[in-house]
């Protein structure tokens, strides 16, 4: 996970969370320093975030160095003016934007993630096809709704993991898709199982729902707007 850290007004980052621990140890990052990374809504002083907060408890004082006394600067000549711009970019207190993800990305996601989950099912049910199983006299028995039913919920189950903790499933990631809140945060686990049963609804009224895409620029369908998402790129 990036991370993002503010000193003297100026931003500092993308740095990975290792080395944002090794910059809190050696007191570079304070309590009050302000920091932001995916998954927060804004930026907040470090000492506030729970994954930070107990850093600083183990972090030891910090100890005074001794005064020396340094020879004067000699006087040097006026700079010249430059139009280049400043090192340091400009502090901004607001995240990234967050841009939508094209509908191709977004289907390809979820066509990856259908495969992912399906195909083992797949194999099995062909296995127990053929040792009968899965049909009497050609019928479809209650064995392979029963597999039906297990398949939705390996799913779900899938579903709501992987976008509670990072944002996107292994085939949306492929995609460089990630589903999130309209504030840039992260789903909670009510809000990944509510989506996933929105998305059933989207489906069974023709594909109305999905098609809802096509017509707006933030590609916003049925189930987002239920349950106020937005599918963006990582």
């Amino acid at each position: 996970m990036d991370w993002y850290y503010a000193i003297n007004n100026q931003r500092n980052g993308p740095v990975t969370e290792e080395t944002l621990h090794s910059l809190i140890s050696t007191g570079t990052i304070q309590k009050n320093t302000l920091v932001w990374s995916e998954g927060l809504q804004n930026w907040s002083e470090a000492g506030s975030v729970p994954s930070l907060a107990e850093l600083f408890q183990e972090a030891p004082p910090a100890q005074l160095k001794p005064i020396h006394t340094m020879p004067a600067l000699p006087s040097l000549p006026p700079q010249q003016p430059t139009s280049q711009a400043p090192y340091s970019t400009p502090f901004h207190t607001e995240p990234p934007p967050m841009v939508p993800a094209g509908i191709l990305a977004r289907f390809a996601g979820v066509f990856l993630d259908n495969l992912l989950v399906g195909i083992p099912f797949m194999i099995l049910s062909r296995i127990l096809f053929a040792k009968g199983v899965m049909s009497i006299n050609g019928v479809m028995s209650i064995n392979y709704r029963i597999l039906q039913l297990i398949e939705g919920i390996v799913y779900l189950i899938y579903e709501v993991y992987f976008l509670t903790k990072t944002g996107s499933t292994p085939g949306r990631s492929i995609c460089g898709v990630k589903i999130v809140n309209v504030d840039g945060s992260l789903l909670t686990t009510g809000q990944a199982v509510g989506r996933y049963f929105a998305k059933i609804l989207s489906s069974i009224i023709c594909f109305i729902g999905f098609i809802m895409a096509f017509f707006n620029d933030e590609h916003i369908t049925l189930h987002d707007q239920l349950c106020s998402t937005r599918v963006i790129q990582k």
